[in-house]
């Protein structure tokens, strides 16, 4: 007997935006909280994607900083994160 535990779908990435942000090589980090999934970049950017797969917000978090480390605070609108640079 055959035990499917995940359906299989393609997802489609409906705006440029998001497609360049996930092709650069400048992702550095990531997590996910509150419904969203947070990249962090090289040169200390983050960027907020939101349930439909777009960027929903993008701010800088560090000045030309290296992102390292993230973590969305569970239950708060709060993210912490750590650079390097």
């Amino acid at each position: 007997e055959v035990f499917n535990f995940f359906d299989v779908a393609q997802i489609a990435l409906p705006d440029e935006e998001t497609i360049q942000l996930f092709e650069s090589s400048d992702i550095s980090s990531v997590c996910a909280g509150s419904d969203s999934l947070f990249l962090g970049s090289q040169h200390g950017v983050v960027s907020i994607v939101g349930r439909t797969w777009k960027v929903v917000r993008s701010f800088e978090a560090h000045e030309g900083a290296r992102i390292t480390h993230m973590h969305q605070v569970e239950g708060t609108s709060l993210l912490v994160t750590v650079a390097v640079g």
